[in-house]
């Protein structure tokens, strides 16, 4: 994993951005012409999406990634594979696990697939058809 986070997001510090660079790339590990997250090195956009979120949520979502960020690689597999059995987990546990991993996806793949690296891997091309104008 390539130690992206000197990137210096206005929103994270950089243990925290550590800890998106980790799950990441759990959630996203590359292969078949597709980079890991860190590799894609989205991550220096993860402002434009903090940008718009409330700040008690960036508060919580930075203590988890700060969490994160200092868990070994093995640990954090085990804790994403909790989260991501929360459809097995009854009452206000699950729901608090499903809301986490709901949270986690969406920054991850939203970074990872905006632009970049995942869509030429894709062959994604975006363009307006202006022939008409």
């Amino acid at each position: 994993m390539r130690d992206n986070t000197q990137c210096m997001s206005k929103q994270l510090s950089n243990r925290q951005l550590q800890g998106v660079l980790k799950i990441g790339d759990v959630l996203l590990p590359g292969g078949d012409g597709f980079l890991s997250f860190s590799q894609s090195n989205q991550i220096i956009k993860i402002d434009r999406i903090l940008d718009y979120m409330p700040a008690p949520d960036i508060k919580d979502l930075g203590m988890l990634l700060a969490f994160f960020g200092i868990l070994p690689g093995s640990l954090l597999r085990a804790l994403w594979w909790l989260i991501d059995s929360s459809h097995l987990w009854p009452g206000n546990m699950g729901a608090t696990l499903r809301l986490t991993r709901i949270a986690l996806r969406s920054l991850i793949l939203s970074l990872y697939f905006s632009e970049g690296p995942a869509l030429d891997a894709m062959g994604y091309k975006v363009s307006v058809y202006t022939a008409d104008m």
